[in-house]
């Protein structure tokens, strides 16, 4: 008989926000969540993790360890924890760990991008400049024929063409519905359209595309951005613990790391939801500001 203290048992209670909706929210989904929860903090084994091999080598692909030697390169990784979310899940504070870089090993991250309205004109703030690593994913058929459905009950049959003219102009569903309300004269019509647009524009990061830079070498908080899986994800950790590890094994490595921040932060930060154009910091402050994350 097994010992009863090798086991424990858990209820799981929960409670939909919209109750109408209950009947959609399965007992399988439920616990696939669960799953992916368990997995993150290593009490799931069903779940193959990338060689070291694999994470060495989009380790190396990434502009701030591109000259990080091969010893250094393995230490990042040898404190490195990979982390899988579910499509749909939310990436925040209470699933990731603090002080450290993100690094999108599969999969799509979806980030909110900011809207800003000055003098009736709408601006985008975007996440960051940084050219992405991937193309964007473009928009599902089915999601065209349906904003094709919604605008034809404004402006008939040619919504069909314009649908799918527009489309070709972008990846976005919410700048989609931008171009197609666009065709809607009547302005009371074209914000009853727009009522199925999402909230915000997103920007997409896929395999090689990372987050949380700032975070790993000068402490800063992350925005208070929306994160979502768009698709089953697993992205990389790279930990202020590890980086500190790599350049005591190296004091070599801080000036140019600190040189390539800078350039990174004037180049694709500046302007942007992560960082304004009064905080870029030039070189020899950055080299600073990491000296003392690492001798803290």
């Amino acid at each position: 008989m097994a010992d009863p203290g090798l086991f424990i048992t858990y209820k799981l209670l929960y409670f939909p926000k919209n109750y109408n909706l209950a009947p959609l929210h399965t007992d399988r989904e439920l616990l696939r969540r669960v799953w992916y929860g368990l997995r993150r903090e290593g009490l799931s084994p069903r779940y193959i993790i990338p060689s070291n091999k694999q994470h060495l080598k989009l380790l190396s692909s990434i502009e701030f360890f591109r000259h990080f030697s091969l010893g250094a390169q393995k230490i990042l990784i040898e404190y490195t924890k990979p982390l899988l979310f579910d499509a749909g899940e939310t990436l925040s504070s209470k699933n990731l760990p603090q002080d450290a870089m993100f690094i999108v090993v599969k999969g799509c991250l979806e980030v909110e991008q900011q809207v800003v309205m000055t003098l009736g004109k709408t601006t985008v703030k975007a996440f960051s400049h940084r050219p992405k690593a991937q193309p964007p994913t473009p928009l599902d058929q089915q999601v065209i024929e349906r904003l094709a459905y919604q605008l034809a009950h404004y402006i008939g049959p040619t919504a069909f063409s314009v649908a799918h003219e527009a489309a070709q102009q972008t990846s976005s569903l919410y700048w989609l519905y931008q171009l197609l309300a666009a065709e809607i004269q009547d302005l009371e019509q074209r914000q009853e359209f727009l009522k199925y647009s999402p909230q915000f524009p997103v920007e997409q990061l896929q395999a090689g595309d990372f987050f949380g830079e700032m975070t790993l070498f000068l402490g800063k908080p992350l925005p208070k951005v929306t994160i979502t899986a768009a698709t089953e994800t697993e992205i990389m950790v790279i930990t202020q613990e590890s980086l500190t590890e790599a350049l005591r094994d190296d004091h070599t490595l801080l000036d140019p790391l600190s040189q390539q921040v800078a350039k990174h932060q004037s180049n694709y930060l500046a302007g942007t939801m992560q960082m304004s154009s009064l905080e870029v910091l030039p070189a020899d402050a950055i080299a600073k500001q990491i000296g003392h994350l690492i001798s803290a």
